[in-house]
């Protein structure tokens, strides 16, 4: 199923296609052995909706990089162009609301 199918769209510009699990990687980085996350929360504000997902039963994402804030595994589903993608690291991590869990394919990838 689509996430975007089960959480429509809030706002104007659709995202839900990505999940940062580490930045600034160079391209031989190991990427993690899987092909399912949980999705377990959700936030909203007036302009930025996300999801908090668990990766290997965590949902804090280690910091790796000096240019990366520590934060949760989120994705984001939905902005107004007033807002960038990177601020639903923020949004999740001051307040969240815990969903019924459901799985996601996922497939992963540098990009």
């Amino acid at each position: 199923m689509s996430i975007l199918i089960k959480f429509p769209p809030k706002f104007s510009i659709p995202e839900a296609h990505h999940v940062t699990l580490a930045y600034g990687i160079s391209r031989d980085y190991s990427l993690p052995d899987l092909n399912q996350i949980k999705v377990v929360g959700y936030s909203s504000d007036c302009s930025l909706e996300a999801l908090v997902v668990e990766i290997d039963g965590k949902t804090k994402r280690e910091k790796n990089n000096p240019k990366m804030k520590e934060g949760l595994y989120h994705i984001t589903l939905s902005r107004e162009l007033k807002r960038r993608p990177l601020e639903a690291n923020d949004l999740v991590l001051k307040k969240y609301t815990k969903i019924e869990p459901f799985t996601l394919n996922v497939i992963p990838k540098i990009i």
